[in-house]
């Protein structure tokens, strides 16, 4: 995503960032981070063990915003099987209340 999601003194403001690589990958871009080539802009959940471990120092701390998003991607709801509904439906009720965990 190229627009990074802060929040000042309450109020959310979006800011469009650019860089010479980006990607959807969790995974890669924390490599990429732990590897010293960027910074990366994602739920706190997700780079948790490499800042207890020493890998990542978190940045811009008293912006951060509450909440994170996650997507279920499919292709035509139309022609869907059963099984992929009755996933999709528990994913979405098992995370309903997920909370990112404060490091």
């Amino acid at each position: 995503n190229d627009v990074w999601k802060f929040s000042n003194n309450g109020v959310q403001e979006n800011i469009k960032v650019k860089g010479r690589w980006r990607s959807n990958n969790a995974n890669a871009v924390l490599d990429a981070c732990e590897r010293g080539l960027g910074i990366g802009y994602m739920p706190k959940s997700t780079f948790s063990a490499s800042v207890e471990a020493g890998k990542l120092q978190p940045i811009l701390q008293p912006y951060w915003g509450d909440g994170a998003s996650s997507w279920i991607v499919y292709q035509n709801k139309r022609f869907m099987p059963l099984r992929v509904r009755m996933a999709i439906d528990y994913l979405v009720q098992y995370f309903a209340d997920w909370e990112d965990k404060a490091l």
